[in-house]
């Protein structure tokens, strides 16, 4: 099935838009936090988390705790619980091979972009298996010297892949990514599974509710942006 619709590039998120990281993320927070004797409640951290680099998810964490633990010494401790987690417990959203497959079929290009760093990003998409989906559409913070919510990477990745910003739709899970859409002037949706469907969300970047919804956004009209719950 050929793509109909304008859309001829789709950028994604990577973390908590296509692999099931966040909760990973905030269990590494809870567990460095506990390294230090400063007990955190897990879905606590979950509704807070806003992604963003995580020295100032780290800050943020402090603020709400009352705590002043040095950041050089609790960041190395993060990653290294992250790492533990991500090695046994990382996977794909659920769905996301699946609407990923079909959008290949439609001849749609696929690109992802992330504050992550290019080694770190490369690592997650090929452990999850979908490296393949992508290529070397793979763009970082560094390739910009900005981050989210600045919208220089996405506008970057649409440039550098050869498409208008009227060609490309854009996914991301968290309130800077959906920021980064809108400051980029670029069609925007954020994902949101049911479990944290308290977040708020942006009249000017729609909710999907699963990743297959995608499909249904493609297929209708674009002179509007229905909200899909």
């Amino acid at each position: 099935m050929g793509n109909k619709s304008n859309i001829q590039c789709i950028i994604f998120d990577c973390e908590g838009t296509l692999v099931d990281s966040e909760r990973l993320v905030c269990q590494a927070i809870v567990n460095a936090f506990a390294i230090f004797n400063v007990p955190l409640q897990l879905e606590d951290c979950v509704q807070h988390f806003e992604g963003g680099k995580i020295t100032e998810q780290l800050a943020k964490v402090q603020h709400r705790s009352g705590t002043s633990i040095d950041i050089d010494k609790l960041e190395p401790i993060y990653r290294q619980q992250y790492a533990l987690l991500s090695e046994t417990h990382l996977q794909p959203i659920s769905g996301v091979v699946d609407l990923l497959t079909r959008l290949k079929a439609r001849n749609i290009e696929l690109c992802v972009i992330s504050n992550s760093s290019k080694a770190k990003l490369k690592a997650i998409l090929s452990q999850t298996q979908l490296s393949h989906f992508f290529g070397n559409n793979l763009f970082c913070g560094d390739d910009v010297g900005n981050w989210k919510p600045a919208p220089d990477i996405l506008l970057y990745s649409a440039m550098y892949l050869g498409f208008s910003k009227d060609e490309c739709l854009y996914v991301d899970d968290t309130v800077q990514g959906v920021q980064t859409g809108i400051a980029a002037g670029i069609r925007t949706y954020q994902y949101q599974d049911i479990i944290h469907s308290y977040r708020a969300v942006s009249d000017q970047a729609p909710v999907i509710r699963s990743t297959i919804d995608l499909l249904s956004v493609i297929d209708s009209p674009f002179t509007s942006q229905p909200h899909i719950a």
